[in-house]
């Protein structure tokens, strides 16, 4: 059902962003460059690539769903090396979906179905990891999607328990906010989120088909999106 969920969420993102586009964009299209990956299990290969992050080199990690894994490349395309492969121990992954870099390169996976965010440094070594399966503060029920901000926060949401946990980049719990429901700062299966640089965050409210802004003093705006 969560396979499924996922894929549902990326083409409603798809449409948002549609739906955001300015009218005149087809005639500012960006001119195509390049593109990397085919189906498979090899290095280089993908099966149903999800989250994608950039780090301060420029190097791009894409989390590998189906694969159970993160693969780094450069700017290019080239392939560099992986992180994880499927299990339960430490540096493993169970379906990751989302993922982040934080300001001094170090890797942060939502490992959705071990329900706990790991982390690594730029070149993969694992350093530790934070959560487990719970509704306490710091424990997750599926997380999704991750941020980092530019005070090296790790902003993870909790999809199934509708909300949106803060942490330190070493993992100690800081704040949270949202509940299940559809009224401002309420969520219904959120799943992606990204800080911009002056720490207001984004929130994808899939459930309740909009997106939700939200500053450091838990203020809220609602952008309701009509969905095709």
């Amino acid at each position: 059902m969560l396979h499924n969920r996922w894929r549902t969420s990326l083409t409603r993102a798809l449409l948002i962003g549609s739906a955001l586009a300015p009218a005149s964009a087809s005639a500012q299209a960006p001119a195509y460059i390049t593109q990397w990956g085919t189906y498979g299990i090899g290095p280089g290969e993908f099966n149903e690539p999800a989250g994608v992050a950039l780090d301060p080199s420029g190097n791009v990690f894409v989390v590998d769903y189906g694969n159970s894994r993160v693969q780094k490349f450069t700017g290019s395309g080239a392939y560099v090396s992986q992180i994880g492969t499927y299990g339960v121990g430490n540096g493993e992954f169970r379906f990751p979906l989302g993922m982040a870099v934080d300001t001094s390169g170090d890797v942060f996976v939502a490992d959705q179905y071990n329900h706990r965010i790991e982390k690594f440094t730029n070149v993969g070594a694992y350093i530790g990891q934070w959560g487990g399966l719970g509704n306490g503060a710091g424990e997750f029920l599926y997380p999704v999607g991750v941020a980092a901000d530019a005070s090296g926060n790790i902003y993870v949401v909790d999809s199934n328990h509708h909300r949106i946990q803060v942490f330190t980049s070493s993992g100690i719990y800081v704040s949270e906010w949202g509940s299940f429901g559809s009224g401002n700062g309420q969520l219904n299966l959120p799943v992606f989120v990204t800080v911009d640089a002056a720490g207001n965050a984004f929130v994808s409210d899939r459930g309740n088909n909009r997106i939700q802004k939200f500053a450091s003093n838990a203020s809220c705006e609602s952008i309701k999106i009509s969905m095709l």
